[in-house]
């Protein structure tokens, strides 16, 4: 396309005009923001000859400057931010049109794998399923690699990561905060702890992909809830840009719900909820074996070979975050040449055709895994990996 100029909100009811000469972007950004609940005329004159450029709302100057570059027909690909060209076609007659766009839908972090090494990494085909054609902006530490030509080619923003000295918090984690997390999966843990910090004043928002430290709960559901008050929550209207935080912690799975959760709510602007499914999972009945072995039946093979166990950071090396006790439990058996030690227990509310998926650490120590999951009553599919 050869409109080098856009009109935009940058922010929560900041108008920003910005051109370009086809090398350097220029901006032009009214002074306040405009929030108050009425409709305002916003008009632009550019004048690439006397190079300047000023902004009128309602017939009044808001903002003026020098032209740095002129406004040049230069061709570029078009792009989710900055440069757009888009026809609405309405049928009926509406009495109103409201929108609400998402501009910055950034990928945290390529590139990155999973802490469960079996999982694999997510690689750039991997991305390329559900992530990266539902985001306009990666955050990365590399540099000039044929990703990052790539993506630069396409119009969209590669975003360098670095950490801010000063930004990190340093408290801790507890149980009944992780608990609290899981029972209210739509409520802030960032906002209502900072004092001073106005909504009306964010530009973007970080959606918490990482919390998935209990088995009790559907994490795409916690991320659905998440979502879907960032899209119905009067607060959060005008949002600039959303970031799902952290790929290096969820599976595939997780990584494909959320790139569709973007498509969703930010790219498709809907505003009902994405997943029907329930948010509690109550199909296994004490999972994390915290309750010892009370809740499942076991057959030992010899007298004392199975048995609970609970190791401090276990739950840590199975990739669950933030760091806390939940998941530091375990069962114990003990092998033996005369049968198998079996842990049963009767599943739960399944429901007959649909599908489910059924994912838990085993460690042999000293070597391979040696356990197997049976199943009765139910057809296994296959999992099909990159």
């Amino acid at each position: 396309m050869e409109r080098n100029f856009s009109l935009y909100l940058h922010g929560p009811g900041v108008v920003r005009f910005e051109w370009t000469d086809g090398k350097t972007v220029a901006p032009l950004t009214a002074p306040s923001r405009l929030l108050n609940g009425t409709w305002k005329h916003i008009a632009v004159v550019a004048n690439s000859t006397a190079r300047h450029a000023a902004m009128y709302i309602d017939g009044q100057l808001a903002a003026e400057m020098p032209m740095p570059v002129p406004i040049t027909k230069t061709v570029f690909k078009e792009r989710s931010t900055g440069w757009f060209n888009n026809v609405l076609q309405v049928t009926g007659t509406p009495t109103d049109l409201l929108v609400r766009a998402i501009l910055g839908l950034v990928y945290n972090v390529y590139p990155s794998a999973p802490m469960i090494q079996p999982f694999g990494a997510h690689t750039w085909q991997r991305l390329s399923k559900h992530t990266l054609p539902n985001t306009n902006m990666v955050e990365s530490p590399t540099v000039d690699t044929p990703e990052h030509r790539d993506w630069l080619a396409q119009g969209k923003l590669w975003l360098a990561n670095v950490q801010a000295p000063g930004l990190l918090d340093d408290k801790a984690w507890t149980e009944e905060m992780l608990l609290d997390l899981r029972l209210h999966p739509g409520k802030s843990t960032a906002w209502a702890e900072r004092p001073g910090l106005d909504l009306a004043e964010l530009s973007g928002m970080q959606v918490d992909g990482s919390a998935n430290r209990c088995p009790q709960a559907d994490f795409r559901v916690h991320l659905d809830v998440q979502m879907h008050v960032l899209a119905t929550d009067p607060a959060f209207f005008g949002l600039w840009g959303v970031q799902p935080y952290r790929s290096n912690y969820v599976d595939e799975e997780i990584l494909d719900c959320m790139g569709r959760l973007l498509r969703h709510y930010c790219v498709e602007g809907r505003t009902a909820r994405m997943l029907a499914d329930p948010y509690e999972l109550k199909h296994v009945a004490d999972p994390d074996f915290e309750q010892g072995l009370a809740r499942w039946q076991a057959v030992p093979a010899e007298a004392g070979s199975v048995g609970a166990g609970k190791f401090a950071g276990y739950g840590n090396l199975q990739g669950r975050y933030p760091n806390s006790s939940i998941g530091d439990t375990f069962a114990v058996m003990t092998r033996s040449a005369k049968t198998p030690n079996t842990l049963r227990q009767e599943l739960q509310g399944l429901k007959a055709g649909a599908v489910y998926s059924l994912t838990g650490p085993n460690r042999r120590p000293g070597g391979p895994a040696g356990q197997q999951i049976m199943l009765n009553f139910v057809e296994l599919q296959p999992v099909l990996t990159d």
